[in-house]
């Protein structure tokens, strides 16, 4: 099961929506950034500073093109998942990054 920390911002939402359609298994934590919990000690401990997050994976990046790069790696290693070239049948939802 994959541990997701984030709030309810469009970038916290793309994460989400990217690991819906890939059809993997995930538990949201609530991170309040209104109210400052990425920077408690007990959050910062898991992921330094960062929401959304998923611990062990890079999820952000400086532009869009750099968080979509990190989310391809983080799908591609640290979730395990492979994506190499997808054979679907017309019942299949193929998500296709491209970096």
């Amino acid at each position: 099961m994959i541990d997701l920390y984030t709030w309810t911002t469009p970038n916290g939402r793309k994460v989400s929506v990217m690991l819906e359609e890939c059809g993997l298994e995930y538990s949201v934590h609530p991170v309040n950034i209104r109210d400052g919990d990425q920077f408690k000690p007990e959050f910062v401990k898991i992921c330094p500073a960062e929401v959304p997050s998923i611990p062990g994976c890079a999820t952000q990046g400086e532009s869009f093109e750099e968080l979509l790069k990190n989310l391809y790696q983080a799908v591609e290693g640290c979730l395990s998942v492979d994506i190499s070239a997808p054979k679907a049948t017309g019942k299949d939802r193929v998500v296709e990054i491209i970096v």
